[in-house]
Formats: structure tokens, sequence, C-alpha cells
């Protein structure tokens, strides 16, 4: 089972599931002892497989529940930086990931000097990068669950998610993404 206990920047400690003690970044618990969710985003592999060796109960909800410590944490690390550094927060700002895990700002009156606050304090972007590995992971963790439901032939009137397009050499076949 996967337990999440999350300590905010500000000291509060939010408890969202049996976990254990930890300093100030979030801690998670599956199978046989304790991980932190940088342990789980870097060993996501090993954990896929495991999961579906062992059908381990590593779902939709355990996921949110440590996205959402993340997100309270991420914030508040996120506004103190941005309020110690003068920059408006009444201004929309948007941060992004690539693929590989590059910030980007969107315009912003203040972009060049909240990338390179970004840039100085890599903590605060590792936990949007930890995020978004995570998030990366329970859709893979859903999509195993739909697989495993369809090899089961567990027919009904599901959304579809597989098509086979018939029609001589134009013929093809390919997954449907929302």
């Amino acid at each position: 089972m996967l337990a999440v206990r999350s300590r905010r920047a500000n000291g509060t400690e939010c408890k969202l599931a049996d976990g254990v003690d930890m300093d100030d970044d979030a801690s998670v618990r599956f199978g046989e002892g304790p991980r932190r969710i940088t342990d789980l985003t870097e060993t996501w592999p090993e954990t896929l497989e495991a999961l579906k060796r062992t059908g381990a109960p590593l779902g939709e909800a355990e996921v949110e529940e440590a996205l959402d410590a993340m997100q309270a944490e991420a914030l508040d690390s996120l506004y103190a930086l941005l309020d110690g550094a003068g920059v408006d927060r009444g201004e929309r700002l948007v941060i992004g990931l690539d693929e590989r895990g590059g910030v980007s700002v969107d315009e912003h009156p203040q972009r060049e000097r909240v990338l390179a606050l970004l840039e100085s304090h890599p903590r605060v972007a590792d936990k949007l990068r930890r995020m978004a590995a995570l998030a990366l992971t329970g859709r893979g963790v859903r999509d195993i669950a739909r697989a495993e439901d369809m090899l089961a032939g567990h027919g009904g009137e599901g959304e579809r998610v597989f098509q086979a397009c018939l029609k001589g050499g134009l013929s093809h076949f390919h997954l449907l993404r929302k």
C-alpha cells in the first residue's frame, strides 16, 4: 500500500494515510518498506513491473493523495521563493516542464527573474519534476489497469480506446487518446 505524509515548508504536517516520519519532503511507503517519492519516480519501471506481478494497490486515489501533498509543499516553496524575491504574484505565472525536465516560464512581466530564481534554487524545480514524474506514473498505472481489463475480456459499454480501420491499402490500427 502507498502511504504518504507531507510536511509543508511552513512546518505544518499533512498526513494523508498511514505514513512514516520524514523531514521536509514527501515520503512514500510501497510494499516492503518506506520509500521516498524520488525513489518511486526513479525506479518506476521496477515499480510498474511489481504492480503487474503482484497486483499491489498503487491506484489512482493513492497517486492523487501523493500529488496533493506534493502540490501543497511545492506551492509553499514557490510562494516563499517568489515573495522573497519581490516577484509580483498578481500576474498569472505559468511554469512548465519539457519531457527532459527543462523548466520554462510563459509570458510574465518578470519572466527572466523567475527563471533565474528557479535556476538558483534547483530544489524547488526538482519538486515540480517529481510531481510531473508521479503524475506520469499514475497515468501509466491507469493505462495498465485498462489494458488488464481489456485482456481479461471485460467487454461492455466502455470508452473506445482502440480501433481498426479497414480500407484496403489504407487499413490501420491505432490507440485513441483523449
